[in-house]
Order: C-alpha cells, then structure tokens, then sequence
C-alpha cells in the first residue's frame, strides 16, 4: 500500500464554486501535476495496464466549517487524474473505497491511500 500526501484541494475546484474558466484550468493543472509528482515522491510505482488498484482517500479538513465529503470528493479529481498519469492506470478502472474523515486540523489536506489488489 502507497500512501500519497496531498494538500487540501482548491476552493476553485469545488463542483459549486463558480470561477473564470482560466481560473478553474490553472487550479486542475496545479492539482493534477502537484498530485503525480506527489505520487513521484511517495516511491509510487509504475503498475502494467489491466492491474487492480483500490483508492481510499483520508480527508483531514482544514476547519470545522462543514465541509461535505461527496464536495471534497468532486474536487479531487484533477489530482486523481495526476495519480493516474503517474502510476499509468486509468483512473476509470480504479475502485474506489468508503472517504475516511479524521477531525478537523489545519491546514487540512487528504490522503490518498493505493492499493494494488492481488
């Protein structure tokens, strides 16, 4: 099992923010090369195509502002798509398991937990 440290995802990226366009495509280009190099350093391995990976996210909100997870799920997927390109899996044929979510500590962020089934 990898785990992969990311930041707590732009409020750019949240599917009811309502941003300029050039504003949302530099907040997905961020996360999802900020998300494969994070890949990079965690030691995530390139997997051959057809492997099984099963996806638990660990979000840690960074307040107590009732953050709504299937909203912080949605804006992770620019970094899932980083994830992705990293391991070279596509990440339609992930499967995906129940979001943990710890309490509320700054500056919060979500931990993205592979595993490579068989």
């Amino acid at each position: 099992m990898v785990r992969i440290e990311l930041p707590w995802p732009s409020r750019t990226l949240h599917p009811n923010a309502r941003p300029h366009r050039m504003e949302k495509a530099q907040a997905t280009k961020s996360a999802r090369i900020g998300a494969a190099w994070a890949a990079k350093l965690a030691g995530t391995p390139k997997l051959p195509k057809g492997t099984s990976v099963r996806v638990t996210p660990i979000i840690t909100p960074p307040n107590n502002r009732g953050h709504d997870t299937d909203g912080v799920m949605a804006s992770l997927k620019a970094a899932y798509d980083g994830i992705a390109d990293w391991i070279g899996i596509d990440d339609r044929n992930w499967t995906h398991g129940a979001p943990v979510r710890l309490p509320a500590k700054a500056p919060g962020g979500v931990v993205v937990e592979l595993e490579v089934a068989g």
